[in-house]
């Protein structure tokens, strides 16, 4: 139009000013949008007000807006999308990039399960060759005495089948006995070889060379194997991931932009991004300078926020990673979880065997873990802690329990070589549905209060250490309820074989807290002869308020 005219830049300067001063507000609204667009059209016709076009210019620039505002919500979206396509290929994008990672894991699943097969194939090639070395004891033996005997040509040569038939006699009660003896020789080789105490000799020899062998190959075997089970316990993870990699997230631009009037009254949110995961559970993530002041009004903002969009949010968590820093909200899940921990090491020892933990995933998962080490003192409390510290990153990526299990229980089967075992107690609850698992390998009973009645849950796995990883046991299913009560202990409180006093306790205190109920339980067991470390773990399970009673 500048051009039109043919001289200055008016409707220029006036345009750009009006486009450049609404772009800053344009998480507002298409309203606020409006009124910042008509404020800076006016004030940048205010520097030609003595144009000859400057009421016309003014004009012009009111019927925009008011057009602009005018336009029907469904019109508006339709040119949005047809203008402005970014959104919809970024979603494509995203789309593709996951289904890529998530064949990418299912790949390398695949190519940990082939090592996997390889070294159970190398392993047991491997044993199949070692029950051939037998022949080597006589061979050893035979090249040192019988080479250079008089008589080497007609018992190797002549009489070569006589002669094996003798040494194969001599085989099983040399096995058996660990070495050989004059006694094992048949009566016409014995009789004819003039060499016999110098041929036992070196067949001793060989056979204690052979024996030494076999140990380190056997032992090296065992290294192996631990290491293709842990090989196959990757694989199942990966393949886990890959499946959770690949499920697509549901984005929701109608609660987007609903958040984004909403966080407008507490400060400049640069942009909003709310999506359903694989679960369908709601996620949202808030960018911009005004997260400071969300952040500080905590509750308050997830619950005005939780009733407008009809969907129970959790507070506001600061997170900052690769993308920079920003907060999540998730949906709260319908349940919660009190736990209370109580602990007392064994008298005299610095520090207690027994490691138990309890923390809430991000996918609403509530974990529970106690791990007692063989014995007390520190190595017991080294092997414990390390194999709660593992479990936990696991289980924190969603991953579980038994496979996270099967992937940690070689690497502590190699630190204990085979002289230290760990018990491990685990329960995971998913706190939007009740459902639960119960894992015990070497743990002592866990007591359930489901219902008003208690019910003992015991485990026949072997403590890790012990158990092959296909011996680990399978975790129990659960369903608890809003007031159920799960009780977990060491054996230092109770292993089971006169627990009437545990029973006693839990009926009595039933109505406690569960901080109450496990210092309970410690002090109860402190004077029954479990001279052990001593630890229980309580959770009861709540169901929250409904919408209609936040506030």
């Amino acid at each position: 139009m500048d051009l039109s005219v043919g001289s200055g830049a008016l409707f220029t300067c006036c345009y750009g000013l009006c486009a450049l001063v609404a772009g800053l507000f344009r998480g507002g609204g298409r309203g606020w949008f409006a009124v910042c667009a008509l404020g800076a059209g006016l004030c940048a016709a205010m520097l030609g007000v003595e144009h000859a076009l400057c009421a016309a210019l003014v004009a012009e620039l009111i019927c925009a807006v008011v057009a602009f505002a005018a336009l029907p919500p469904v019109l508006w979206d339709a040119l949005r999308k047809s203008l402005l396509p970014e959104p919809l290929v970024g979603e494509g994008a995203q789309r593709s990039v996951r289904q890529r990672a998530g064949q990418c894991a299912s790949e390398a699943a695949q190519a940990f399960y082939e090592l996997y097969l390889a070294m159970l194939n190398g392993v047991s090639e491997g044993r199949a060759a070692g029950d051939q070395n037998v022949r080597v004891v006589f061979d050893r033996a035979s090249d040192r005495v019988c080479k250079n005997c008089v008589l080497c040509a007609q018992c190797w040569q002549r009489d070569h089948l006589t002669t094996l038939a003798a040494l194969s006699d001599v085989t099983q009660p040399m096995l058996r006995r660990g070495r050989a003896e004059l006694s094992d020789f048949p009566y016409h080789f014995a009789s004819r070889c003039v060499h016999l105490p110098e041929l036992m000799r070196a067949i001793n020899s060989a056979l204690f060379a052979l024996r030494e062998r076999e140990s380190l190959r056997r032992q090296r075997e065992e290294e192996q194997s631990l290491l293709a089970r842990q090989y196959a316990g990757i694989t199942d993870i990966l393949r886990q991931i890959g499946a959770e990699i690949g499920r697509d997230v549901m984005a929701q631009p109608l609660l987007e932009r609903q958040i984004r009037r909403y966080t407008a009254a507490f400060g400049w949110i640069d942009r909003v991004c709310a999506v359903r995961d694989a679960q369908g559970r709601l996620v949202v993530e808030l960018y911009g300078e005004g997260t400071e002041d969300v952040l500080g009004q905590g509750e308050g903002f997830s619950a005005g926020l939780s009733a407008l969009l009809g969907v129970s949010l959790t507070c506001p968590q600061r997170v900052e990673d690769e993308r920079g820093s920003y907060l999540v909200l998730r949906e709260r899940a319908p349940f919660r979880a009190i736990v209370g921990i109580g602990r007392q090491q064994k008298e005299g020892s610095p520090v207690s065997g027994d490691t138990g933990c309890y923390f809430l995933t991000d996918a609403g998962v509530a974990c529970l873990l106690l791990a007692d080490g063989m014995g007390s003192g520190t190595a017991a409390a080294q092997d414990s802690r390390m194999l709660v510290t593992s479990l936990e990153r696991f289980l924190r990526a969603g991953i579980s329990v038994a496979d996270a299990l099967h992937a940690v229980s070689p690497a502590l089967r190699l630190r204990s070589d085979g002289t230290r075992f760990t018990t491990l107690d685990a329960l995971t609850l998913d706190l939007f549905t009740g459902r639960a698992d119960s894992l015990k390998c070497g743990a002592a009973p866990s007591y359930l209060r489901t219902g008003g009645q208690w019910s003992v849950l015991s485990g026949k796995a072997l403590p890790i250490g012990l158990a092959e990883e296909d011996a680990l046991g399978e975790p129990v299913p659960l369903r608890l309820e809003d007031g159920d009560v799960f009780v977990m202990l060491s054996d230092g409180i109770s292993d089971g074989t006169e627990d009437g006093w545990v029973r006693d306790t839990l009926k009595a205190h039933a109505d406690d807290s569960p901080k109450e109920l496990a210092m309970q339980l410690v002090t109860e067991a402190r004077g029954r002869g479990h001279e052990d470390d001593r630890t229980a773990l309580v959770l009861r399970i709540e169901k929250r308020q409904t919408a209609a009673a936040w506030g």
